[in-house]
C-alpha cells in the first residue's frame, strides 16, 4: 500500500472513531445559547389531558383513577367496521391481539393470555 493510501486509511479510522464516540455525547449536551429547556410534565399534568369518565359506580374519575378501561363495541361500530365475524371485531379493542395461527385457526389473545387455555 502506498503512503498516501495508508494516510487516508488512518484518517478514515480516526474520523470513524471520533464520530462513533462523539455523536452520542451530543445527545446529553446542555442546550445552547438561545435554546430553552422544555419543562417535563409530572404524572398529574400528563393525565389532566384525559377526559373524565364514569365508572360503574357513576363517580366521575380520570382514567388514572378508574380501576379498568372498558371498550364498548355498539351496533354502529359493528356496522361501520364491516366485520363478519367476532374475530374481526376484536381488532378494534385495545389490548386484544388477533391473528391466524397454525392451520388457519383464528387466535385471539387478551393481555398475553391466549385463547387455547380459556376453554379449559
Amino acid at each position: 500500500m502506498s503512503r498516501k493510501k495508508e494516510h487516508i486509511a488512518a484518517w478514515g479510522k480516526a474520523l470513524s472513531i471520533s464520530l462513533f464516540c462523539g455523536l452520542p455525547l451530543l445527545a446529553f449536551s446542555p442546550p445552547g445559547a438561545g435554546e430553552e429547556e422544555i419543562p417535563l410534565m409530572d404524572e398529574a399534568q400528563y393525565m389532566a389531558e384525559y377526559p373524565v369518565v364514569l365508572s360503574v359506580t357513576r363517580l366521575p374519575q380520570t382514567p388514572a383513577q378508574a380501576p379498568m378501561a372498558v371498550s364498548v363495541i355498539d351496533r354502529r361500530m359493528i356496522d361501520a367496521s364491516g366485520a363478519r365475524e367476532l374475530f374481526e371485531l376484536f381488532r378494534l379493542v385495545p389490548g386484544m391481539l388477533v391473528g391466524i395461527k397454525d392451520g388457519g385457526t383464528q387466535a385471539v389473545s387478551a393481555r398475553s393470555l391466549s385463547d387455547e387455555y380459556s376453554r379449559r
